[in-house]
């Protein structure tokens, strides 16, 4: 007997204590804590967003556990869970409505708060919270990060130094815990990375990076265990970004030095110099004498990532040379391969005329590392996308930058595949949390991120158009679970959209009539977008979204163990989903209530009582009409208006359109909405409709429609109709 049939709801609670929470979730060992739920305390799960929020906010749960025998108290030694009952412990709540388990809600533990009810000794309960994905991932501070910073630690790198520390720093701190710093020595200025773009911003994908024009150098230790791991392997990678401005200098540039004790050769070094106007390169390797061997070189590069990697194969050492992960050069030399112990960049302490900017030094124990993308790569789409170190990933879909941010950070993402046309392209990437970066992508695309079990969903624009209706409350049948409470005072109305563009232009939308009766209310939106060409577009869809001009619902709640047969309906419900209310009361506006869901608070008392308060917003905005769509929409004739003003009583509308109207029966009847109105059209004629098949002296008679003719100039009996 199912829960829709007036059983009881299968509940289940599970704890993963002592979880690697960066490992997948069924790796995870889970423990069935259901006996201990303490059911008098009611469980309540926020999940979503409110109904004015401008960003994707944390799933929220709160439920109680009994805690006699100590089990759920933190630290306790004589728990069976000891010392794993703590923060950040899995968390899984789920229900069965008679076919199987549903997930409500997967999430980490954020509290165990212990109480001891009417303060007796005999009775201890703990009440926990807990939070999704992203209250996990946003605790704590999360720094703003560049696109380099982000993407190089996806690659598990043995050593890594971003080197984008502070303007007064005399030190560039390592990325891995318990890593030495990189030393400065003489002249080294923290300064933001200039690359030209068609608009003269600085384009790369890095925050600020010591500038070691003025003769400044930088010398990274590599930790011994990294060194032997290197030797260990027979192989290793080393990467950094530069700029090396030819003419800036004289003499030799040695632009990064490696030490390598214990192999043929000591020492290696990147080694730039001027021919003319030429900028050269040449990795040279040294023996402990001090003999020079020419490995290869080539011709310089601007602004990018350089990667070196050395392999022994044989009684040789295969160097590769790479620029932006485009194949430079490759060499043999004779000798035993050892891992680098220490590095300096611009070794030779050259002074230059121009910036000459170091950073993201970067060793591997593995001369091809899964790295992130490292030039530029053509998406499935077929178009190019920037590497992360220039203008970083540039042309980037919204909804697979989303992907990409997710693989980033560990977290898994599921989005439906979206039309080669609908694809909104983002520029450069900057700094930022993941937050915000998540919120720019949803933001540009005008898509909508929440949390979907242990990763992130994405609704992208496109399938916000036109939702199937995923809830109908009918409201006569005693279906709704509290009070009908609208709002005509939204605080998110606006009647003045501004969309900017991050580093470009701006457009305005603005609804005059609004403007006329209500003075100006302004809202603004910043884009990422990859150029200007779209900003009337979305400005002019922003507007449109906040400035509906109908009654607002933001809340609207249901008893589910009422209404049971809502139940699986509603536990499809997803932050996007449309939901409907039928014959709302009289004194309502007419028509079905018809909104969004973008959150809800859900509360259960015991196995039986099931309560959702939705958090909503209008769905017209988002009805659009669809050439050949399966929703029969029409496309209104411009200027129509009424002709004549109508009540509720009136049977026929007259209007007033200076191009023609359907009158064929197969399109009807038919919706219209006038003033936010909708009225059902049963037939539609033409207010003046004369055939002529009639015989009639001294004027034309009658039309088919009723109307008299009148006859205007001459006399009556110049007028006649012979129609037959």
């Amino acid at each position: 007997m199912a829960y829709t049939d007036g059983n009881v709801l299968g509940v289940r609670i599970r704890a993963a204590f002592g979880a690697a929470i960066g490992t997948p979730s069924e790796t995870w060992p889970w423990v069935d804590i259901t006996p201990y739920w303490h059911v008098p305390h009611d469980v309540q799960l926020t999940w979503g967003s409110s109904s004015g929020a401008s960003k994707v906010e944390t799933a929220r749960l709160g439920l109680s556990l009994k805690n006699t025998d100590r089990r759920f108290t933190p630290f306790h030694p004589l728990s069976p869970y000891w010392p794993h009952v703590l923060e950040w412990t899995p968390l899984t709540y789920d229900v069965d409505l008679g076919d199987g388990w549903l997930n409500k809600f997967s999430g980490f533990v954020k509290d165990w708060s212990v109480t001891w009810p009417g303060a007796s000794a005999l009775m201890a309960v703990t009440r926990i919270q807990a939070v999704g994905i992203l209250g996990r991932r946003e605790r704590g501070r999360p720094p703003q990060r560049s696109a380099l910073r982000r993407a190089i630690p996806v690659s598990a790198p043995a050593a890594y130094w971003p080197a984008e520390d502070g303007g007064d720093a005399d030190h560039a701190a390592s990325a891995i815990a318990d890593h030495p710093s990189i030393t400065t020595a003489g002249v080294s200025q923290f300064a933001a990375v200039s690359v030209a773009t068609p608009g003269g911003n600085a384009g790369a994908g890095t925050l600020p990076l010591p500038d070691l024009s003025a003769g400044g150098r930088l010398v990274a230790t590599i930790p011994a265990p990294v060194t032997a791991a290197c030797t260990a392997a027979s192989q290793y990678s080393l990467q950094f970004v530069a700029t090396v401005a030819a003419g800036s200098f004289t003499g030799d540039l040695t632009l990064v030095e490696w030490l390598t004790p214990g192999g043929t050769h000591v020492r290696w070094a990147l080694i730039f110099t001027m021919s003319g106007s030429v900028l050269n390169w040449a990795l040279k390797a040294y023996n402990a004498a001090g003999t020079e061997t020419h490995v290869n070189g080539g011709a310089g590069q601007a602004f990018g990532a350089w990667r070196i990697t050395a392999t022994q194969a044989g009684g040789n050492i295969s160097v590769r040379m790479y620029f932006a992960s485009n194949f430079a050069s490759s060499a043999t030399v004779a000798g035993t391969l050892a891992g680098p112990a220490r590095i300096t960049a611009n070794a030779s302490g050259t002074t230059a005329t121009e910036a000459l900017p170091f950073g993201h030094l970067t060793v591997w124990p593995d001369a091809d590392p899964t790295l992130p993308q490292q030039g530029d790569v053509v998406d499935s789409y077929g178009q190019s996308v920037r590497a992360p170190d220039v203008l970083p990933w540039q042309y980037e879909a919204a909804h697979l930058r989303l992907a990409r941010l997710c693989a980033e950070e560990g977290v898994s993402f599921a989005a439906p595949t979206v039309a080669a046309e609908d694809v909104v392209r983002m520029g450069p990437q900057p700094a930022g949390t993941v937050a915000e970066l998540l919120l720019q992508c949803a933001e540009s695309d005008q898509g909508l991120v929440y949390e979907d079990g242990w990763g992130l969903g994405y609704l992208p624009r496109p399938d916000r158009y036109n939702a199937p209706v995923a809830l109908t409350i009918a409201a006569a049948e005693r279906q709704l679970g509290g009070d009908l409470a609208p709002a005509t005072d939204d605080p998110n109305r606006r009647n003045i959209w501004t969309v900017s563009r991050h580093g470009g232009s701006s457009a305005q939308a603005r609804d005059e009539d609004l403007v006329t009766l209500q003075g100006e209310i302004e809202g603004q939106t910043t884009v990422h977008h990859v150029g200007d060409g779209a900003l009337e577009d979305h400005a002019a869809w922003w507007l449109r979204r906040h400035s509906a001009q109908e009654m607002r619902w933001p809340s609207l709640a249901i008893n589910l163990h009422v209404a049971r047969e809502l139940a699986a309906d509603w536990c499809a419900v997803r932050p996007g989903s449309r939901v409907q209310v039928t014959d709302p009361p009289a004194q309502a506006p007419p028509g079905v209530i018809d909104q969004l869901v973008v959150g809800a608070t859900e509360t259960w008392s015991g196995r039986r009582k099931w309560k959702a308060v939705l958090n909503l917003q209008p769905a017209s905005p988002w009805l659009v009409a669809e050439l050949d769509g399966a929703q029969d929409q029409r496309i209104a004739t411009d200027d129509g208006l009424l002709a004549a003003n109508v009540d509720q009583a009136a049977m026929v509308l007259w209007l007033s359109a200076p191009e023609g109207w359907t009158t064929l029966d197969g399109d009807h009847p038919l919706d219209l909405r006038l003033g936010g109105e909708q009225v059902r059209i049963a037939q539609t004629r033409a207010s003046l409709e004369d055939r002529f098949a009639r015989y009639a002296a001294s004027g034309w008679g009658t039309a088919d429609t009723g109307q008299t003719w009148a006859t205007v100039g001459g006399s009556s009996s110049d007028y006649g109709v012979e129609g037959g």
